[in-house]
């Protein structure tokens, strides 16, 4: 197989491309021998989301990708219960590379909401369809702020989203057909909102059901009773499609016990709505039981006592989402204490509940609940599976006696083409991170045309690989591998890139219940460095960089407090560098609220880190970090800044004082309405800005290149492969004058993998 990829590209500020005699030399590179049986089809992820169903129509939200991408959310069909999927269109395409996040259907049809890619951010997308079939971009979207919590229901009145910001009241927002939108508050049982404030309590809902003509919102209500703060639960009912809210419809025949309880997630009966949540109840029991509630007649509920779903002896039990098929009830939710967490599903009625056990897969693949839904006769289970290196969404049919059988799959796109995910300059030439057969390699640049070769990692169990560095003495490899509960990164370490060591995998954390994501790696000082994030069990993430000397069997974590994240603000650390001096510069951002401002950090040979400044962002920008490098004496930072408007702006910025100080580099404008996603390549004096520039169905990738005089230029890429359609750059690297580029290419739905490789002419 060869891919070659012809690509001219000059130094210049506009225009097309020049055809003077400083034109780079055109490449073709061949990929051919990384690919196998090991291609992007075993890189294909599909994910689930928000099964809603209406008889045997079914449909769910999927997102999809290869390689290293998400192509963006399509919305499944089956008219048959689930045994056959099609994709509906969305404004005439396969996918939309808006994030949809909820769908629902009605008497009405079917609606989905979620947020644009581009556009502004206090609003939800709207796609509507009579049938399932085929889904239009409708009206202005809903003003739903950034950030807020949502529900969406739909009833024969119409539409209803139901939102709260973290720290605001919740709100309510109908439409009769999903065109035009009224937006109200959420006050129940028609009180003037100052009295409803004075009433002191905080609703947190957590589940919205609703029937052809009727919703109920189910949660937990805090009230301050002096000065100590009660937990009741609260159930809130609309007849007219969420126009109006009743907090009193329902009366309960009994009270089970004296303590505090809640309702965690409701389904609707031909009786009426059904809830299940828990309760402190039996005395002496150290966690909550579960509680059922079950409708009897139009307005009342009779509670139970479900030991069979929850019985106080753990601290989580699986009672947090409830579905209802045919005279049967299917509960899901998590169960266990950390780190031994598993998800549970459970059928039948209060008093009599069954396990659902789905068929196994064996110790290295891993199942994810992605949603359940009733359909006749019992109720479909969307499961995510890990397999291999990629993923898919296994769907079950689980009868009313609690059996389940596979039904159907939901798989991401399939291709053969091979996929570079990394590279870095190595030994005066490129190497690539790739695949041969079925084992993970990596290949030497032998020839501007040709990467051959290869040296196999070691065969472990599965993990994705999506970074490679190399440095004075020493690769490195790192990506992650996903466990039962949590992701886990990998990071395996090479003298000469012949031998390698796994060494251990406690890399970013000690901690083996804590999730860990590795975001960048360098070699240098004979020393291996990665950085990423930790998540603990308690959901705090924080930033980590973590050190492995050439001869070490250990990863050692140095500076903990300095990477700290807090309740509400979850620190990463994204880029690593070393500066002219000899310190180590790591880049990272601090994200609160949705907003992420940039943070840095500087050590003297990795044993510890401290904050330095950072580039202060424009104001109401929220920053993304691109790449970081050395180049000459100075380094050289990338970021893109998103306004409230959604432009987004690229900046550079360089430090002349090894990453103490930073100053606003000149350069060209790269700007856009839609994401920008930038890296940078050095080989050590010169140095080039590769993006990513539109939207996941129609983006194109663009270049700067650092000038003699300092401003960064821009750097044309006259390809109509590169510049048009839909395309990705995975990777970029710098050696010897020539800029390799790994991107992807193609309808986003079927990608092609393309590597190019360009003789830069000189800086002059």
């Amino acid at each position: 197989m060869l891919i070659a990829v012809l690509l001219t590209s000059s130094a210049c500020t506009g225009g097309t491309a020049s055809t003077s005699d400083t034109d780079p030399a055109l490449v073709a590179v061949d990929v051919s021998s990384i690919a196998g049986d090991r291609s992007q089809t075993a890189f294909a992820n599909a994910d689930a989301a928000s099964p809603a169903a209406r008889q045997d129509t079914v449909a769910v939200l999927k997102t999809s990708g290869t390689g290293l991408n998400r192509v963006g959310t399509a919305i499944a069909a089956s008219r048959d219960a689930g045994v056959t999927w099609q994709e509906a269109a969305i404004d005439g395409q396969a996918a939309t590379s808006d994030t949809l996040e909820r769908l629902a259907s009605s008497p009405r049809g079917w609606l989905a909401v979620g947020r644009a890619e581009a556009g502004p951010r206090d609003r939800l997308v709207v796609y509507s369809s009579p049938d399932s079939a085929a889904f239009a971009r409708t009206g202005d979207g809903v003003p739903v702020p950034d950030g807020a919590d949502f529900f969406l229901a739909g009833t024969a009145d119409g539409w209803t989203v139901v939102f709260r910001k973290e720290g605001e009241p919740w709100t309510s927002a109908t439409s009769p057909d999903g065109r035009a939108w009224t937006v109200r508050p959420l006050i129940p049982d028609g009180l003037p909102p100052q009295e409803y404030a004075k009433a002191g309590f905080t609703e947190d809902f957590l589940d919205i059901a609703a029937s052809d003509h009727e919703i109920v919102l189910v949660g937990e209500a805090v009230f301050t009773i002096l000065g100590q703060k009660q937990t009741y639960g609260v159930i809130f009912h609309s007849g007219d499609g969420g126009v109006t809210y009743s907090s009193g419809r329902y009366a309960s025949t009994a009270r089970l016990g004296r303590g505090p309880g809640a309702p965690r997630a409701a389904a609707w009966t031909p009786e009426g709505p059904a809830m299940v949540g828990w309760g402190r109840i039996t005395a002496g029991k150290k966690y909550p039981e579960a509680v059922f509630r079950s409708p009897v007649g139009s307005t009342t509920l009779r509670p139970s006592l479900e030991a069979g779903l929850r019985d106080g002896t753990l601290p989580d039990g699986g009672a947090d989402e409830l579905d209802y098929s045919d005279g049967s009830f299917l509960v899901a939710g998590n169960q266990g204490s950390w780190p031994r967490i598993a998800s549970s599903l459970r059928i039948g009625r209060p008093g009599s509940w069954a396990d659902v056990r789905l068929p196994s897969h064996g110790t290295e693949s891993h199942d994810f609940p992605a949603g359940n839904v009733g359909v006749p006769g019992g109720f479909l289970s969307f499961q995510k599976r890990h397999a291999e290196i990629g993923s898919r969404v296994d769907v079950y049919f689980i009868d009313g006696a609690g059996t389940a059988s596979l039904r159907s799959t939901l798989a991401g796109p399939a291709s053969s083409t091979p996929v570079i995910a990394s590279m870095a300059t190595g030994g005066g030439t490129v190497e690539a991170l790739g695949y041969q057969g079925s084992q993970p390699a990596v290949f030497r640049r032998a020839a501007p045309a040709d990467f051959s070769s290869p040296t196999l990692l070691p065969t472990r169990a599965p993990a994705t690989f999506t970074g490679l560095r190399s440095g004075a003495g020493g690769r490195l490899v790192f990506g992650q591998r996903q466990l039962a509960n949590n992701g886990h990164g990998v990071a395996w370490t090479s003298a000469d890139g012949s031998q390698w060591n796994t060494g251990s995998e406690a890399v970013l954390s000690p901690g083996p219940e804590d999730g860990t994501v590795i975001r960048d790696g360098l070699v240098a000082q004979g020393k291996f460095f990665v950085a990423g994030a930790v998540e603990d069990r308690q959901g705090t993430v924080s930033g980590a960089v973590a050190v492995r000397g050439h001869d070490a069997e250990q990863w050692t974590q140095p500076s903990v407090a300095a990477f700290a994240g807090a309740k509400g603000t979850d620190v990463t650390v994204q880029r690593l560098a070393e500066a002219p001096d000899g310190s180590i510069i790591a880049i990272g951002t601090a994200t609160t609220a949705g907003t992420a401002r940039l943070k840095a950090w500087r050590s003297t040979g990795g044993s510890a880190f401290a904050e330095v400044s950072a580039p202060q962002a424009p104001a109401g920008a929220r920053r993304a970090v691109g790449g970081l490098v050395r180049v000459g004496g100075r380094l050289a930072l990338s970021v893109t800044d998103e306004f409230a408007d959604r432009t987004r702006h690229v900046a550079l910025y360089e430090s002349i004082d090894s990453g103490a100080t930073w100053s606003a580099a000149p350069h060209d404008a790269l700007e856009g309405n839609g994401p920008i996603t930038t890296d940078l390549a050095s080989d050590g004096e010169d140095a080039v800005l590769v993006a990513t520039v539109g939207t996941a169905t129609r983006r194109h990738a663009a270049a700067l290149r650092r000038a003699a005089d300092g401003g960064w230029r821009a750097l044309e890429l006259d390809s109509r492969t590169l510049t048009s359609g839909s395309t990705t750059v995975l990777d970029s690297a710098l050696s010897g004058g020539h800029l390799v580029i790994s991107a992807e290419t193609g309808p986003a739905t079927a990608p092609t993998g393309a590597v190019v490789d360009i003789a830069l002419p000189d800086r002059s």
